[in-house]
């Protein structure tokens, strides 16, 4: 079935846990990216889904949400988020501040295409090719990398790829418990 995110979406009654508005609003650049959907800073032809069921009040949110931006508020069930992240042309993470995030590696093992401020933990998961890094806080640089990467298929290909081998090789719980073992053997040795 070739349908639009949107209808992914739809035949789905539930809805999404893997981000809420109140984070997004507490860590994350909404007003950064909602400025790249408003007229002249817009990538043409994007939409930018925020999901999740709130925790707090959204209708400011949502008024000063320009065109292009669209509101899931519900939960989705951990067995549908897979299925939305691939049908994602990319997950883009413009956190202000974070050490790593649950959402990061939900993409990361459904091989979703990453855009991600360069903070925390974040920086070595484009190191792995996974990801593109952009400055917190920089809506020029975040618009033209967003274009940039919606435009290049093959570019998109490349990061997913990369995301699927980092959630395998280095992010999987194979490597995580070697890398387990190999601490408690050193630590038994010293």
């Amino acid at each position: 079935m070739n349908e639009t995110l949107s209808e992914t979406i739809d035949r789905y009654n539930d809805a999404w846990n893997a981000q809420d508005v109140e984070t997004i609003a507490r860590y994350h650049h909404p007003e950064i990216v909602f400025q790249n959907h408003t007229a002249g800073e817009r990538v043409e032809g994007a939409e930018l889904w925020v999901v999740g069921m709130p925790r707090m009040d959204t209708r400011a949110l949502r008024a000063a949400a320009p065109p292009g931006v669209r509101f899931v508020e519900r939960f989705v069930p951990d067995g549908q988020v897979a299925a939305l992240f691939r049908r994602a042309d990319l997950a883009v993470l413009p956190y202000r501040e974070i050490d790593q995030s649950g959402v990061l590696f939900t993409a990361l093992g459904a091989g979703t295409p990453l855009v991600l401020s360069a903070v925390g933990g974040f920086p070595e998961v484009a190191a792995a090719g996974a990801a593109e890094l952009v400055p917190p806080g920089d809506p020029v640089a975040l618009r033209d990398t967003l274009a940039r990467l919606l435009a290049d298929t093959a570019a998109r290909e490349r990061l997913a790829a990369g995301a699927r081998r980092a959630a395998t090789e280095r992010y999987g719980w194979d490597a995580i418990a070697r890398a387990h073992l190999a601490l408690y053997e050193r630590v038994a040795r010293a």
